[in-house]
Order: C-alpha cells, then structure tokens, then sequence
C-alpha cells in the first residue's frame, strides 16, 4: 500500500537512459549470463539482472519526421535458432535464457512438413494440444505431424488462386490414397483422405486456395507408391510433378501457392504499326533485378491493330514500354484489373520516342502509429508477415525520446501481419493503431495492453474503397396506392452475402432513422437482384419480390412516397460505407438539407421518384452517392430511365440480363392427335412457366408468348 496514489515515474524511479549523463543503475542483463555467473548467483544479482534483460544502450536518433513513407527494399529473416517444439529432452534440461528466447521466437515460423517414415498413417486419436509434457517431449516427427492436422482443426478456402491437381492411380487402386495438407493452417483439406474405384482412374481437381504452402500427401498401403501426379496453376505453370516410383508407401509433394492478379493490357496502334513496339517490365527501374516479361519486344502488323493480353501477375510494380522509332508516338493504351477498374491509360500522343506508363497490382497501403511512454530506452518495435515468417526490418525499431511518435506507411501485400512489441521492464509502454487506406481500424491497443512481448495482428486485404463495381439500386418504383418497391442488382462476378449491406432509410428531409436489413444469410448471384416489395402491392410485383414487406415494418423500406431517401450502404471490417443513393442527402452533414417537397428531379423531369418509376441506364455498373451527378439534369447526363407511373414490365431483372426486353414467341402445330401433343417450359429455378398437357386439338396451331 506505500506506492497506493503514486505516479509510475514515483515508483520506478527516473528515466537515467534518457536525455541525461548519468551512469545505468542496472547490472548486466540475465540473458549475457556465463553457467559460473549461474552457480555464483545471489538474490540481488538475479533481480537486478532480470531488470537489465533487455536494456537498449544505444539511442536511435530522432524521428523529425511526421510520416515515414516506406519503400520496397531487402527484406531479411532474422536468425534464429531451433524452434522449442523440436528439442530433445536433453535440451530442455540444458536450457539457457537467451536460447529459450530465441526457440520460442522461432515459433512463429510456418511449419514445416516432415516426409514421415515408411509405415501407413497413424492413427489420429487427439488434437496436439491435449498432448501431455512426456507426449511433447518424446513425440516423433511423423506424430506430431497427424496432431497437428487432427480433427480439431479446419481447413480455410481461399479464393485468390486457382490450382488444379491432377491424378493417376496405377493398377492397385485399392492401396492408394491421398489429400492435400495446408501448411499454414495444419490441417487438411479433406476429413478424408482421397481413394480411387478403378484401376488407371484419373482425377483432377481444380482448388481456390490462399496464398502459402501446401503439399499433395499420397499413401501406399503396399509400399510401392502407386499415384503419379501434377500440380499446375490457372496460368498453366507446373507447380510440382512425380511419378508412381517417387515414393513407396507415403510422400509429400509441397508446393507454394502465390497470390496473383488477372491484369489486361489493351494496346492500339495508329496507322504506322511498323515504328511501334512495347514490352511488360517487371518490377521498379531502379530494381536491379527487374525484367521484361518478353524476350523480344512486340510489334504490329497493319494499320490501328488492336491487341489485347490478359496476365496473371504478383503483387508488384509493373510499367508498360512503348517505343517508336519515327519519334512521335504511336501507342494509345490501357490497363485494367480483373473488376475492370483502370490502372493506367495513355494516349498516343503521350510519348515521343517511348513512354513509360506504370501500375501497381496487388499491394495495399496501411499506417502503422506508435506511441512510446515516459520509458523510451526499454521499447520496440517491428512489423511482422505471417505468410513469409519474417520480419519487415532486420532490427527491431526504437524510440529517440520519451512520448515519440511514429507514423509510418507500408505497402504490403494481401495477407496476415502483426505489430510486434517489446518492453524490456516488462510493464508494456507502446501504444499503437493501424489503420488501411479507407481509413478503418484494423487493430488497436494501449500501452496496459501486455507486459513484456504481445503480437497485435491484423490482415491486409483489398480496400472497400475500390472503383470496382458493388451492389447498387437498379429500380425504383414508386407506383398508385401501395405499389412500392425497390430493387438492388449485383453487378459483379462474385456471389455477395447480403449480410454484409444495409439499405438506410429517412421521410421528408430528415437524417435517416431506420436502417433496413436484408434477410439473414441471403445472397446474391452474379447478374442477378433483390426485390422488397409493399406486401400490399398487386400480384404484378409481388410476383417479382424477393421480400414484401407491411407499412411502417422493416425501416420503412417499401414504405416511401417520393421525397423519402434510401441509401444503400457496405459494412467493411465493422464501419459501414455508402455506395449508392435514390433521393439528395447531405452525406457529409455540412449543410442542412430541407424536404424536397413532392419529390426528387431526375433527368430533368420535376418529382421524378414520386408517381415514376425509375430504372438504371444498362452501362451504369457501380452505385453513385451523388445524387446530383446520378440524377442528372436531362435524359442524356442521367444515370436513370424515367417511366410513367405504375410501369412494372422490368421489376426482376435488369437491363445486364440477357433476357431482358426480349419477347419470346413458341409456336406448335399439333398435327392430327393434337390430345396427345404436350409440353411445358421452365426457368432456371424449375419453375413452371407456362405448359399445355392434352389441352391442343388436332390440326391446329398454338402461339405462346413469354
């Protein structure tokens, strides 16, 4: 109770490593111990070298500057010794502090695979962690490796690489099996393993997986191997490749899966295709070990060629090279990722002799701050990647005085990372935040938050705030009576969980006070939309609704009538985004909007959302929040159709459906046993459509239209 209402500078002490001259008043720290400094050991010896463990001496010089902008460069391991969970029981016993440090450090390594021995698999009767101290201590490689990918575990599907696994079995296909075992994740990808039914049988398999290390495990229960096999990526490159004699009765065949991103290049040259050529460079010009990705540049054979080439490319920096020997260009192009979103774009007059038009896929900017406390000299810091198991600088960072701050931006890869903090008195002191380019939190922590180590990770992933197209409101209607109802339309090539949106809703002018959300677990197909209808509207669109819902339920959502506003909002990492918006609100609340009256003016037209109904123009692809922009003043700057009141025709499908608008005519002629004719059509979802059974006389002709 003597330190009770203290102050820490009170019950530490001063800070003497700090702007001062004075002598240290620790001993050297337990980790320099010799085994006689062990055997001599007295109680004041060993506390004071526990609190001289980790002291720094030397003093990094200040941080002037606000904002680190941190450029590529070499990135190194650092060395570290045999991690803790591979020694013997001999090294337990003779353990010293700095090398337990170091083995525990190195834990955080990925694993690696063993080839096991000889023998069938063993039998997988708990998880590593149940093991008991005698179990760990005397475990064997090929046990340890069947816990680790125990039952417990799961197996996580990513969905930036395509693999294809190719198979065959020789004519013993009853001893053959097989799996594919994730490295980073210890676990395999089937709760069984593989087997086959026919002799010579070949399986193939195509997986998206995350980037990281796998290995394709086969077993022989003979002993004589049995299944050869290949593993390719989507671009067609061999990842690893065996025969049925590489092995008797197990193996593993690892291989690396890396991350890469489909990039189009789209080049047009003018009328003199002979002066012009252009390469792909890999990496940045001052990179000494960047290259082009041709041997030979390419070159054009008659007049305005169009060429367009799809990559498959790493996270990096690339640059497009145009050259022109008359000197006055020649070259328009364009490049663009797999969500259409442009690059970089030129046009032939950009260059003269030859141009240089750079790009970056795959690599996302994050902001690490760190803050230190009273207590500089004891803290650091340094950036972690779980996927490379490496740290970002050779040497952890420090700080130069008592409360600096330091702000520093990465450009990494997508992938896992952590914030490694150390305190060498152990009671914490770095405070810090990283945030990603949209501005979110994707971890934060106090300087209370650990002690002597803590790892605060976070993932990096592709930002929301993309160009890339999302969900977006593709009609309105805002019909006689209850005759409501909106649509939402997923433009994209990916199935969206509608979990993660939510439709805000407002009356007359206000700030929005109801916030819909969709059905739980519902999702929405590429090409294809979500209706919430009035539940009293006419069977015209509550046959196209997905949802129908009562006035004054569910936000109000279908409950509007022209001057209302509705906004359709993304939730990314617990923040949500707006993407998209039918009526004028004040998004950035720096100026107070009043009621628009009856309605909202659309292409021109006065109180075009009340008695309309409004449809997205077919080449809109992503949502707009300025209504102003997406309203339009006139038919042609509009991003919307306008139609009269109660116009229904389109309710369900937009204009990108290829069904859309087209009138589809079946003709039958029932010859002379027209009782006997019969048909019927469905749709994609099986449902009857329209269908005639012994209801045809004979010698007639029936038009059916749909």
């Amino acid at each position: 109770m003597a330190n009770q209402g203290k102050s820490i500078e009170e019950i530490k002490g001063p800070d003497l490593s700090i702007g001062t001259t004075q002598s240290q008043y620790r001993t050297a720290p337990i980790s320099s111990w010799s085994v006689q400094d062990y055997i001599d050991v007295t109680k004041p010896k060993f506390r004071n070298a526990l609190l001289n463990r980790d002291l720094y001496t030397n003093k990094a010089p200040k941080n002037t500057r606000p904002r680190v902008v941190i450029t590529a460069g070499e990135k190194q391991n650092e060395t570290r010794t045999t991690p803790i969970k591979d020694w013997t029981r001999d090294q337990y016993l003779n353990i010293t502090p700095a090398e337990k440090h170091n083995a525990l450090n190195n834990m955080q390594k990925k694993p690696t695979i063993t080839g096991g021995t000889g023998e069938n698999k063993e039998e997988r009767t708990k998880s590593i962690k149940d093991f008991t101290q005698d179990e760990l201590l005397s475990i064997t490689p090929q046990s340890r490796h069947e816990a680790i990918a125990g039952p417990t575990n799961t197996f996580s599907v990513g969905r930036s690489n395509t693999i294809i696994i190719d198979l065959t079995v020789d004519g013993w296909y009853s001893e053959a099996s097989w799996n594919l075992y994730d490295s980073t994740s210890g676990a395999y990808y089937y709760t069984e393993s593989q087997t086959f039914s026919s002799s010579s049988e070949n399986q193939v398999v195509a997986l998206d997986l995350d980037a990281g290390s796998y290995s394709v495990d086969v077993w022989d229960t003979y002993g004589d191997g049995g299944i050869a096999g290949t593993v390719t990526a989507l671009g067609g490159d061999t990842l690893v490749t065996w025969t049925t004699y590489d092995y008797t009765f197990s193996a593993q065949f690892g291989f690396d899966v890396i991350s890469t991103f489909e990039v189009t290049i789209d080049l047009t040259v003018d009328n003199f295709p002979s002066e012009a050529s252009w390469n792909l460079y890999v990496g940045e010009s001052e990179d000494s070990t960047a290259s082009y990705y041709y041997a030979a540049s390419q070159t054009f054979s008659s007049s305005s060629e169009n060429q367009v080439v799809t990559f498959y490319l790493e996270a990096g920096t690339y640059s497009v090279h145009t050259w022109d020997s008359y000197g006055d260009g020649g070259i328009a192009g364009t490049v663009t990722d797999a969500s259409e979103d442009t690059l970089v774009t030129w046009t032939d007059d950009d260059y003269t002799s030859s141009g240089q038009f750079e790009f970056v896929v795959g690599v996302f900017d994050i902001t690490v701050w760190v803050q230190i406390d009273g207590w500089a000299s004891e803290a650091s810091w340094n950036l972690y990647d779980s996927t490379s198991g490496a740290y970002y600088y050779t040497e952890s960072q420090t700080f130069s005085s008592n409360y600096e701050e330091q702000t520093t931006v990465f450009s990494l890869a997508e992938g896992a990372y952590s914030v490694d903090v150390w305190d060498s008195y152990g009671d914490g002191g770095i405070a810090g935040t990283v945030t990603n380019a949209d501005g979110y939190t994707l971890v934060t922590w106090t300087t209370y938050d650990y002690t002597s180590f803590a790892q605060f990770g976070f993932e990096v992933v592709k930002p929301s705030s993309s160009t890339g197209p999302d969900l977006f409101f593709s009609e309105y209607i805002e019909g006689s009576s209850f005759n409501k109802a909106i649509e939402v339309y997923n433009p994209t090539n990916d199935t969206l969980s509608l979990d993660d949106y939510l439709i805000y809703t407002n009356y007359n002018g206000n700030d929005f006070n109801g916030i819909y959300t969709f059905p739980a677990g519902a999702t929405l197909v590429p090409g294809d939309v979500f209706v919430a209808a009035h539940s009293s509207a006419v069977d015209e669109v509550l046959q196209a609704a997905d949802s129908a819902y009562a006035y004054a339920t569910d936000a109000f959502l279908t409950s509007f009538n022209g001057d209302d506003v509705r906004a359709l909002a993304k939730i990314n990492s617990g923040d949500t985004t707006f993407i998209d918006v039918v009526g004028d609100y004040d998004f950035d609340a720096d100026s107070s909007y009043d009621d628009p009256g009856a309605g909202f003016d659309v292409a021109g037209i006065e109180d075009a959302t009340k008695n309309h109904t409004l449809i997205r123009k077919p080449d809109i692809t992503r949502g707009n929040i300025d209504w102003t922009e997406s309203a339009g003043d006139s038919a042609g700057n509009s991003e919307w159709i306008v139609y009269d009141q109660n116009y229904f025709t389109n309710l369900g499908g937009h204009p990108d459906d290829p069904c859309w608008d087209n009138s589809l005519t079946f003709t039958f002629y029932t010859g002379t046993y027209g009782s006997e004719v019969q048909y019927y059509i469905t749709d994609a979802d099986g449902d009857t459509l329209t269908s005639c059974i012994g209801c045809m006389s004979s010698n007639q002709t029936y038009t059916t239209d749909l």
